[in-house]
């Protein structure tokens, strides 16, 4: 029964506020807990981490020296190749390549004539008396070239310019210029591909005196429709004015 002056509406109102009321205390609670229970976790940490600083360094350290062993590892340097290995392998190759096909291919000889420079070169940096001997490998290259013609195999720009290439890296000037002289015949049209050889050979004669030949060369470079850069019109040209 309600009292004098209340409403029906009075009663659920007063419920609802009451467990308001709970529910405050009881969250307020709850969290006050959770405070201490963070409180007491951090203290426990902070004594973990003074009771193990020093453990914590030498894992620290542990994983730095992993990562730069496996570093080294990834970025270890590849061995230097073995001119002579590559020489030998590749002679193998094209041996099987004639058994199987009867007959080997211009890239096949191609390669191999670098494999004969290389490894010139290779003897020649370590003083390797062999690269001063009759029929070395530069001679050996230069007969790869003679057994191309024997077998009616026309030398492409990239035979010529490779054996160019290797004697006059060798200091044998003149037998650079002889193979210029004769890719230029065989292979009359493909001279684009040896503009740069024109240049290159007027700056070798120059350098080592030989003004006449560097002239010579100048004129065939005009002659076969090539346009000399401006270094060497004026290293040329005050030597024809005072001719």
């Amino acid at each position: 029964m309600l009292r004098k002056g209340e409403s029906m509406f009075n009663i659920p109102f007063i419920l609802v506020l009451s467990f308001i009321s709970f529910l405050f205390r009881f969250v307020k609670k709850a969290e006050v807990k959770k405070e201490e229970e963070e409180g007491a976790v951090e203290e426990n940490e902070g004594e973990l981490s003074e009771g193990g600083a020093e453990a914590e360094v030498e894992r620290a350290k542990q994983k730095l020296r992993e990562k730069k062993n496996k570093e080294q590892v990834i970025f270890q340097p590849e061995e230097e190749e073995d001119p002579e290995k590559e020489l030998d392998f590749h002679l193998a190759i094209m041996e099987m390549e004639h058994i199987t096909t009867g007959n080997n291919t211009l890239e096949s000889y191609n390669t191999l004539i670098d494999r004969y420079i290389k490894l010139h070169q290779k003897q020649r940096a370590d003083n390797d008396k062999r690269a001063d001997e009759k029929n070395n490998n530069m001679d050996m290259a230069m007969s790869v070239l003679d057994a191309l013609h024997e077998q009616d195999i026309t030398p492409d720009n990239v035979t010529f310019i490779s054996l160019i290439d290797g004697f006059r890296q060798d200091n044998q000037l003149d037998r650079a210029y002889d193979l210029f002289w004769l890719a230029k015949k065989e292979n009359k049209n493909q001279l684009e591909y040896y503009e740069f050889l024109y240049e290159d050979f007027i700056l070798d004669y120059h350098k080592k005196g030989n003004v006449e030949k560097a002239e010579k060369i100048y004129r065939d470079m005009l002659k076969d429709g090539f346009e000399p850069d401006d270094k060497i019109v004026e290293l040329i040209e005050p030597h024809k004015k005072q001719q």
